[in-house]
């Protein structure tokens, strides 16, 4: 066989006996026109010597993989599988899913990162929703896409519950990412970890954090109506207990220590079962609705009358699948759809949609889908209660450390905080809060308290962060 000089180099150089000696480094120092030649000739030889040209085509790949410069994405067997799955939760955020979706071989971007700062629907929801937007663009369009979580501590449980809830019909390609310490802390401590699909974060040490951990009742529309209606119930009630046990295990922690009265726990089982109850029925169209709840406490350090000292931050997630607060208010009775269109078309020039304004007014004591009977109705107040159960036990430290609810349902976000942090009763003894100076139904809401996100929240979120420490200004012993 005549070889080619190429330069003072020859190919007997550059072709040794056993291919796997030729190195990454000589074979990126070859031009295509040099590679090219060489691996023809190298095939030929494996050709030639085992008879085999699928054999001779391995060895030719092999050559390229190895002089690949871009660094190779190590893609799972499940990913190589995965075909489009319609995913109405991934939908909701990114409606043309579908038509921008692409399968892995056509991809052409490369690693990217997605980055959550301020990733909190309490403090920053417009961002967060961006968040969201990001990470389905690059389920769309990236090879593969880290996730990193650039905040020190978890701000809101309830970005983490969305996003547990979207990875389950997400294409498989995320690849790790950043997260601090104390995030790991909380979500092995809340159970959220295999929820979110990440990997094991070793030995954690569960300190200065007292879970709510995570429940759920996944698999809308699964249920059997024919089946025991007191098993069903149980499990709220369970959820229920929980949330009472968990929250007298947080009060206790403090000095001295504290706990709920016998009507407060009654009061706070009532309202996460009538929420979780609501969700089942709400959900979806004739009932049999998922949800998810999960929750933490942790002992933070946090500025206060510029100096910076231990407190005890809570937070409480509830969050349902399915259909948006101001599409089931409009199947409530005729008198209350009338009230509701009124105070819609009052509003509708204010700059907020008619789906926000509606979900406003769905918040107000006595507003509920189901008929009321009597002239002071006592249903319609799940929402109410859970407010007043944050400003109850939450203390007042500042505006940062304030009790803050957050709501979140379709294109829709409310937050109680600041004066508008819980509803007022009126003469009749409905609390009502219309998040406007004088709490007049006549006046549109605050556009820092009410307004709408730049794309939908795949249901309802119900969101609460309170700090339980005791303030210097109140002695009270509520």
């Amino acid at each position: 066989m005549r070889i080619k000089a190429l330069g003072s180099r020859k190919w007997t150089d550059l072709w040794p006996e056993g291919v796997s000696s030729l190195s990454k480094q000589k074979l990126q120092s070859l031009d295509e026109s040099e590679f090219h030649k060489l691996t023809r000739m190298i095939a030929r030889r494996e050709l030639q010597t085992t008879g085999s040209q699928k054999h001779a085509n391995r060895v030719k790949r092999k050559l390229r993989l190895k002089r690949r410069t871009e660094k190779r994405i190590p893609f799972s067997k499940k990913a190589l599988t995965y075909r489009f799955v319609d995913c109405p939760n991934l939908e909701s955020i990114r409606p043309t899913r579908a038509e921008d979706w692409r399968p892995l071989t056509k991809r052409k971007s490369k690693i990217s990162d997605v980055d959550c700062d301020n990733f909190s629907f309490i403090d920053d929801p417009v961002a967060t929703m961006r968040t969201f937007e990001k990470i389905i663009d690059a389920e769309c369009n990236s090879k593969g896409f880290r996730i990193n979580f650039n905040d020190r501590y978890v701000l809101d449980i309830g970005p983490y519950l969305l996003l547990g809830a979207l990875r389950e019909k997400m294409t498989p390609l995320v690849l790790g990412g950043k997260i601090s310490a104390s995030t790991q802390k909380v979500l092995e401590a809340v159970q959220l970890r295999s929820f979110l699909q990440m990997g094991s974060f070793g030995s954690i040490k569960p300190t200065d954090v007292w879970p709510l951990p995570m429940r759920d009742r996944r698999g809308a529309g699964k249920s059997n109506p024919s089946s025991n209606i007191a098993v069903q119930a149980s499990r709220v009630e369970r959820v229920g207990d929980q949330t009472v046990s968990s929250v007298n295990e947080w009060l206790q922690k403090l000095e001295p220590s504290e706990e709920l009265t016998q009507y407060g726990a009654t009061s706070l089982k009532a309202v996460v079962t009538e929420a979780l109850n609501n969700a089942e029925r709400h959900g979806r169209i004739g009932g049999d609705g998922e949800w998810v709840t999960a929750g933490f406490m942790a002992r933070r350090m946090a500025l206060k009358n510029g100096e910076m000292i231990p407190v005890h931050i809570c937070n409480i997630g509830l969050m349902n699948l399915g259909r948006h607060i101001s599409e089931t208010i409009r199947e409530a009775p005729s008198s209350v759809r009338g009230q509701l269109d009124r105070y819609v078309a009052l509003h509708s020039g204010s700059g907020v949609s008619d789906a926000t304004l509606a979900s406003v007014f769905s918040l107000q004591d006595g507003i509920s889908r189901v008929s009321q009977s009597g002239s002071s109705p006592t249903g319609g107040t799940g929402m109410m209660d859970i407010v007043e159960f944050a400003n109850a036990v939450g203390v007042p430290h500042g505006e940062g450390l304030n009790a803050r609810v957050a709501i979140v349902s379709g294109h829709s976000y409310i937050r109680f905080s600041g004066p508008y942090s819980r509803g007022w009763a009126n003469d009749s003894g409905r609390r009502l809060q219309w998040f406007n100076p004088g709490n007049d139904v006549e006046e549109p809401p605050s556009s820092k308290h009410v307004m709408d996100l730049p794309c939908a929240f795949p249901g309802t979120l119900v969101t609460l962060r309170f700090v339980i420490d005791q303030s210097d200004e109140d002695d009270s012993d509520d």
